[in-house]
């Protein structure tokens, strides 16, 4: 048992080199970190810093980070194409509103007893017809057509037109081939003559709507008249 203690001193003493060798090589090294010391026994512990966890524990809420800005840069894109959907909806709307009002108008003018008070309907129908018409081309084509009008807030909501807006939107203006009539049994038969107006699309209903019109704004006296 005496020899015990002297045994241990011992090992120490030629451990005790090597230590040293391996601090002094440790701070050669500066691309490293410095390890830290062992901790002798009984001594105070040391706290040594992980990189692998911190990155193992941080992933999880980089990963979500990545989600919520992809999810959100979608959403803003999508709500970008719905906002100019929703305008050109909202324009084709003003564009009926304005179509009765020319259909009302033309009733009224083809019901006047003389052509001095038909006469009177005329301007008032030629320029309903012009707003038509530009209300008509900017939901086909959007703003760009109007640069004159940069000015008009209604018009400037054409952001684009229904003809960039998609494949159906054109088919439905230009090389639709069936009657668009809501009530199938009032649709124009084969043989008539305002087949080709009804089963060519809206354009092709649309002109011939503007066509009538124009003629009839343009008649003298007492034209039309029922």
């Amino acid at each position: 048992d005496e020899d015990g203690p002297v045994i241990k001193l011992a090992v120490g003493e030629d451990d005790e080199p090597m230590h040293l060798m391996q601090r002094m090589l440790s701070s050669a090294m500066l691309w490293r970190p410095r390890p830290a010391p062992p901790a002798a026994s009984g001594g105070r512990r040391t706290l040594r810093r992980s990189y692998k966890t911190v990155v193992w524990m941080v992933w999880p809420l980089l990963l979500w980070g990545c989600v919520v800005i992809l999810v959100n840069a979608v959403g803003c894109a999508l709500l970008s194409d719905v906002d100019s959907r929703t305008n050109l909806f909202n324009l084709v709307n003003v564009l009926l509103v304005r179509y009765q009002r020319i259909l009302f108008t033309m009733q009224e003018l083809t019901l006047q007893p003389d052509a001095e008070t038909t006469d009177a309907y005329r301007p008032v129908l030629q320029r309903r017809i012009g707003l038509l018409r530009d209300q008509y081309t900017a939901v086909l084509y959007g703003k760009e057509k109007f640069p004159e009008k940069a000015n008009d807030p209604h018009l400037q909501h054409a952001t684009q037109g229904a003809i960039f807006a998609g494949e159906a939107g054109g088919k439905l203006l230009f090389r639709h081939h069936g009657c668009l009539s809501l009530r199938p049994d009032l649709c124009a038969p084969g043989g008539s003559e305002f087949y080709e107006f009804t089963h060519r699309g809206i354009n092709m209903m649309v002109a011939h709507f503007l066509e009538q019109v124009e003629a009839a704004a343009g008649s003298r006296g007492n034209e039309p008249n029922l």
